[in-house]
């Protein structure tokens, strides 16, 4: 009205107007509700639905599949349905093939991205130029579903879904509660149905089928690790307080078995009644999980709690972070458990704090802590690390910039290990590098696998000022008891 008075026009005039411009507007109004529906404007609508219905689980916790499948693992490609949480409809399909066989709440989300791209800035394979584009895989499945087609090959590729590391930024960033991570896993399974994954995930289904490890060895060669050292192994009949469970990359990868070995020290150290299973452990099923094979998953874990339970176990300890999440918060989907998981940093820090464990000797040395994505952003815990860390007299943390429940990826979880999609770079690599920045003599992490990709990171650039080390190894040396 100010406006229309400074130029002269007339009281009649700008009544006139007043009608016009009222009536357009209410007029947009009502056409801006009835496109509400379609797809420009929908997401309006779809987002806070989607984020008011997103799962509670932690991110790197796959959502349970209805009841226990078939105890046979080859089963798993007939095309066994599953289902989803509490707020997850139970007609959701194991694994997916079209975008018909992804459940309600799947759907849902994919209406409710906005495309800001946030998944993408984040994802690790994306950064080394793999063919993942967290983004486009919700966006492929949109326009199979807009299209009414059955297929899904068009829009997301074989490589893209393969890429994924499984480490769960795409979920942790998404600002409408978008689950990536389960939906890749879903095609996953989805490829193993179908009887075409990626071919390098074949040799690891049938190492694990055949002698319980993804690594290929042979299963009597289990605690060839523990050579020259006294560990405790459950015997048959026995009851067992705390079980440490060593893992298959603690006990078959080599920067592993140091962990384990450093863990054992610790604990005898300590004069904690502890034991292990021995030759009698098996691979928990994790890596079949996470690469599609939910059916050799579910026979793994199965055994795996008949055999804690006949044992009574109370509590068990892990230093692999991927052993802890699968334990912690995806047993209890097949079956209650009625033990209690710690990784190492907690169950160490837990020591520390209580006054149980002491570190008298320094160490006068500046490092820089990767945060492993299943302890981080996975089951939120980036405390008890570096209460760990800094309980070592005189050493100095230096942080990346990316850490805490933001650290970047190691680049192996997922099955990406053995699967290795090739791209512009390698992501372990790229991670090394930004650890060697912080000017830091050391990257220290608390996972046998994330050790094991820094080793191959600081390789590949000959950087002989920088090591590797786990918590556990650097705990040992404050202790005076690490290996030489």
């Amino acid at each position: 009205a100010v406006a229309l008075n400074s130029v002269g026009v007339r009281e009649d005039i700008a009544e006139m107007w007043h009608r016009v411009l009222w009536g357009i507007h209410a007029w947009f109004c009502i056409l801006f509700f009835a496109l509400l529906p379609w797809r420009f404007f929908s997401h309006i609508v779809y987002a806070p639905l989607a984020w008011s219905l997103r799962s509670k689980r932690p991110i790197s916790a796959l959502r349970p599949v209805l009841s226990p499948l078939p105890s046979t693992p080859s089963l798993i490609r007939t095309g066994t349905g599953a289902t989803t949480d509490a707020q997850e409809e139970s007609d959701f399909h194991l694994g997916a093939t079209a975008w018909s066989e992804f459940s309600w709440l799947d759907l849902l989300q994919v209406d409710a991205c906005t495309t800001c791209g946030r998944c993408n800035q984040v994802c690790p394979a994306n950064a080394a130029g793999k063919p993942l584009q967290p983004r486009e895989v919700i966006l492929g499945i949109r326009e199979a579903m807009n299209q009414s087609s059955e297929t899904l090959e068009k829009w997301i590729s074989d490589e893209m879904i393969w890429s994924c590391t499984t480490c769960g930024a795409c979920n942790s960033v998404c600002p409408v509660g978008i689950e990536v991570y389960d939906k890749i896993i879903d095609l996953r399974r989805g490829k193993v149905e179908e009887g075409v994954p990626h071919p390098k995930t074949w040799e690891r289904f049938e190492s694990l089928e055949e002698v319980s490890n993804p690594f290929q060895r042979p299963a009597d060669s289990r605690m060839n690790w523990a050579a020259g050292l006294s560990v405790p192994v459950l015997q048959e009949g026995e009851t067992c307080e705390l079980l440490y469970w060593i893992g298959c990359a603690g006990s078959f990868d080599p920067d592993g078995q140091r962990v384990s070995r450093a863990m054992i020290r610790i604990l005898n150290h300590l004069g904690i009644d502890f034991r292990i299973l021995g030759k009698r452990e098996c691979c928990n099923g994790d890596p079949a999980r996470r690469m599609g094979e939910e059916g050799l998953f579910q026979v793994s874990a199965q055994n795996t709690l008949q055999l804690l339970q006949q044992h009574g176990v109370k509590r068990v300890l892990t230093h692999c972070p991927h052993c802890f999440n699968v334990f912690k918060n995806e047993y209890p989907q097949l079956a209650p458990i009625e033990f209690e998981v710690q990784h190492h940093s907690q169950f160490l820090a837990e020591c520390i704090q209580s006054g149980r464990l002491a570190l008298p000797v320094a160490i006068d040395t500046k490092i820089t802590f990767h945060d492993p994505c299943y302890l981080g952003r996975g089951n939120g815990d980036t405390v008890s690390p570096r209460q760990v860390l800094e309980a070592i007299p005189q050493l100095k943390i230096i942080e990346m910039e990316r850490h805490g429940c933001q650290s970047s990826c190691c680049g192996a979880g997922g099955g990406s290990l053995w699967l290795d999609v090739k791209g512009d770079a390698r992501i372990e690599n790229q991670r090394t590098q930004e650890g060697a920045q912080t000017g830091a003599q050391f990257i220290v992490t608390g996972c046998p696998f994330c050790k094991s990709m820094f080793q191959a990171g600081r390789s590949s650039f000959e950087n002989e000022l920088l090591e590797t080390a786990d918590l556990a190894e650097l705990v040992a040396k404050a202790l005076g008891i690490a290996e030489r």
